[in-house]
């Protein structure tokens, strides 16, 4: 780097990211991962249904993660979503 600020920032970040990332993997390897997110193929596969079905649930107010325009859904929130409006999944 030509910038002497620009490397002493550098510089000083790599031990904060050195330890973000030490933790991020110690978070995987202890099974305490992020829930997986699934397409409407994924959910409707996991729930047993039709795409019509998951597009239905999700216009009454399934619990969605929107990655750009893609929804996405974790499995277990639709599940609990599903089972407190007196649904069965």
């Amino acid at each position: 780097m030509n910038d002497p600020i620009a490397a002493a920032f550098a510089e000083a970040m790599r031990p904060v990211i050195r330890e973000a990332i030490s933790e991020a993997l110690a978070e995987l390897v202890s099974g305490e991962q992020a829930p997986t997110l699934v397409d409407r193929a994924g959910l409707a596969k996991a729930l047993g249904t039709s795409l019509s079905t998951v597009s239905r649930l999700r216009a009454d107010g399934a619990p969605t993660v929107m990655l750009g325009d893609s929804p996405r859904f974790r499995v277990d929130d639709v599940v609990d979503w599903l089972k407190a409006r007196g649904g069965t999944p």
